[in-house]
């Protein structure tokens, strides 16, 4: 590989990163916890908030993943699942087709 080939890829490489770091700072703060946190995030936040957003999506190639994201105190939690989680019935549920979780 030539010198400024070399310098190109790193630039992207960089860029990339970049990108990266732009969308967790967008987003914010995501936890990813198991379900059975998440469960208890979601039973703390209904003290204060008594109906909680919650967004869903499911999905996968050879076995359903069920994802949940909800937000508490300022953070985001997120959690995925190979069985649907019983929602409280006075949650906010949105179904979407993909949760996108930033990956450092």
């Amino acid at each position: 590989m030539s010198a400024g080939a070399a310098a190109a890829s790193s630039g992207a490489a960089a860029q990339r990163h970049q990108m990266m770091i732009n969308a967790v700072r967008s987003f914010g703060p995501v936890v990813k916890i198991e379900a059975d946190g998440f469960n208890t995030i979601l039973a703390r936040s209904m003290e204060t908030e008594p109906n909680p957003l919650i967004v869903t999506a499911s999905g996968g190639w050879f076995t359903t993943v069920y994802s949940y994201l909800t937000s508490y105190k300022g953070l985001y939690f997120y959690t995925s699942s190979s069985f649907p989680l019983t929602l409280p019935a006075q949650a906010e549920v949105i179904e979407v087709d993909k949760i996108w979780i930033p990956n450092m």
